[in-house]
């Protein structure tokens, strides 16, 4: 798979962007939000896909995925087994992966930390990750595309 440079300079911009990271939580908040700026009026938490999926480039990119991926009959309506079919079970980790252009155990390291394949993937405990430390293994994304 091939680094997708500018979707992971995309993120790291959202990244920088990020007043309120909290990678233990997708979103957590009173309110539901639909932007970065109302995640923070509202003073609400996310984790770094919960950031993501308040940008329209990466809602529509997975919006795209899910689009290719469903069979529809020539009247528009889905004709079998739509959710079933979709890669994944629609696992976050998968849509990282097509976005970013890596591996899905790569993904998994930025969504949930460490797991069988990736060891220590941030430098501290997952509950301490600050928004510096996404972008870090984001920039050294792009490092190993200079190659």
């Amino acid at each position: 798979m091939t680094v997708n440079v500018e979707n992971v300079k995309f993120a790291i911009e959202v990244m920088k962007q990020a007043k309120n990271l909290n990678m233990c939580m997708y979103q957590d908040g009173r309110e539901d939000v639909d932007t970065i700026e109302e995640l923070h009026a509202c003073g609400n938490t996310a984790c770094f896909i919960g950031y993501l999926v308040l940008t329209d480039t990466y809602k529509n990119f997975v919006k795209s995925l899910i689009t290719n991926q469903l069979q529809f009959e020539t009247d528009g309506t889905i004709s079998y087994g739509v959710l079933e079919d979709l890669p994944l079970d629609n696992e976050p980790k998968y849509y990282l992966s097509e976005f970013l252009g890596i591996g899905k155990d790569q993904a998994y390291g930025f969504i949930f930390g460490d797991n069988e394949e990736v060891d220590n993937f941030y430098p501290v405990d997952f509950e301490d990750v600050k928004p510096e430390h996404v972008i870090e293994k984001l920039e050294a994304l792009l490092c190993d595309t200079k190659g």
